[in-house]
């Protein structure tokens, strides 16, 4: 075989390696960009369910001084 064959021949066999290489580099990214996403979605849904919390404290508040059972508005009342 000439050296222009074998030659070839190594250049074939570094390519098809760095293209492997590469595949499996956008395999992993791709996981990783997968994983990244569902962390991301479950840190929004527990934030969201924060603000549900807080939201739902905060109704109840309203509806507790509209109601004069909460401690401020019971505390007001006694003072005039």
């Amino acid at each position: 075989m000439s050296m222009w064959g074998e030659e070839k021949i190594q250049n074939d066999k570094v390519r098809n390696h760095k293209e492997g290489e590469s595949m499996e580099n956008d395999w992993k990214d791709k996981q990783n960009d997968q994983r990244r996403e569902k962390e991301n979605q479950r840190e929004h849904e527990e934030a969201d369910k924060h603000d549900d919390k807080l939201l739902s404290r905060l109704v109840r508040g309203n509806e507790e001084v509209d109601n004069g059972t909460s401690a401020w508005t019971a505390t007001e009342k006694k003072s005039r």
